[in-house]
């Protein structure tokens, strides 16, 4: 009798992971705390109270007109905002996203309803469903229809997709996605993690000369050493799709991504060639091989023309045509910048490199 089968998957953060919940943070609507380096994220309801209960309108008013920041605001009023009963939703460790002071935008971290960060099992899948199709294509060769680069740029992932995935008779159309043999795994939601799981990253595009373009956003990320478990199930449908299969997927993609593309760039000054061993690239930032599989489906060169193609047509204002010439598309590799614990120094590293651990469940 077929039976569902269930295993646990460990995931621990290698390099930073920013898995957004939509949300962003202006400097108004924070504020850092320059001798614990932490910025703290406020409850607007709770401070417009405040403000009227003490007669402050007048002085917000003049602070929104400013553009000053939040902590400009207290600092002029000579207020301690943790004196305000209930005004700070949360904190997160500062790291590496102010400097000298100066605030930028936040990207918030995805939390549950006490604030807590957590992975979405939907992420997870995400990630195993690149890695997974990356050996499916590497297994089977070429893809044919690849050939018609006409064809191709129309959606080729999604064609990719419907031939190596969809093989399910549940529904009348193949690309209908009860038929992708994804559908038979299903993954949990993370644990809630601790707070200081979180740190602020900068995001940073690295050229493949190595050299650094520091964008005005920080993004709220997982910091490396925190471990994720979740449980996995696999209905009898899944077919090859087994345990088996996904380790060895996974312990094949970190090889395959380091010589395909990452080692294709030059490191950055101060950072450190990583190790992409039994490895996925998990959550936003961390790049086109995170979510693609074009380069599986066809020898190098012409992917690399396929796919200068297809970024020059979805970003026009990034001077992707150049890419093939340059010999790597799409031609920044995504890094980020964080502080150790205890203030023990900044690492420069990529984004959204994570270990995988899977072990049946008794």
């Amino acid at each position: 009798m077929n039976q569902l089968k269930n295993y646990r998957i460990k995931i621990t953060v290698a390099t930073p992971v920013f898995i957004g919940s939509g949300l962003s943070y202006q400097k108004n609507e924070y504020f850092y705390d320059r001798d614990t380096r932490k910025i703290h994220i406020i409850n607007p309801e709770i401070l417009m109270r405040w403000i009227v209960e003490k007669g402050r309108i007048q002085n917000f008013e003049s602070f929104s007109l400013s553009g000053a920041s939040l902590s400009k605001f207290f600092e002029d009023l000579r207020v301690r905002p943790e004196s305000i009963p209930g005004l700070i939703e949360y904190s997160a460790d500062a790291g590496a996203a102010v400097e000298q002071g100066r605030l930028i935008e936040i990207k918030a971290f995805i939390k549950d309803t006490a604030n807590r960060p957590y992975i979405p099992g939907s992420s997870l899948k995400g990630a195993l469903r690149t890695v997974i199709l990356t050996k499916m294509l590497r297994d089977a060769g070429r893809e044919e229809f690849l050939d018609n680069e006409r064809i191709a740029k129309k959606n080729p992932a999604a064609q990719i997709e419907i031939k190596h995935l969809h093989t399910l008779d549940r529904a009348g159309e193949k690309a209908n996605a009860l038929n992708s043999v994804m559908s038979a795994l299903s993954i949990s939601d993370s644990a809630p993690l601790a707070q200081p799981s979180l740190t602020l990253c900068r995001k940073i595009d690295v050229s493949k000369g190595g050299y650094e373009g520091r964008l005005n956003i920080a993004r709220e990320c997982l910091r490396p050493g925190t471990e994720a478990e979740f449980i996995l199930t696999l209905k009898p449908e899944s077919g090859k799709i087994d345990a088996g299969y996904i380790k060895k997927a996974v312990e094949e993609f970190g090889g395959y991504y380091s010589r395909t593309y990452a080692d294709k760039f030059s490191l950055p000054q101060g950072a450190v060639k990583e190790d992409f061993s039994n490895c996925i690239l998990l959550g936003g930032g961390c790049g086109y091989f995170g979510k693609n599989i074009l380069y599986p489906g066809r020898d190098y060169e012409s992917a690399l023309r396929l796919a200068a193609a297809l970024m020059a047509k979805k970003y026009a204002k990034h001077k992707h045509e150049g890419d093939v010439e340059t010999g790597v598309s799409p031609h920044t590799l995504k890094y980020t910048e964080y502080i150790e614990p205890n203030g023990r120094g900044s690492v420069k590293c990529q984004m959204g490199i994570c270990r995988v651990d899977i072990e049946e469940r008794a």
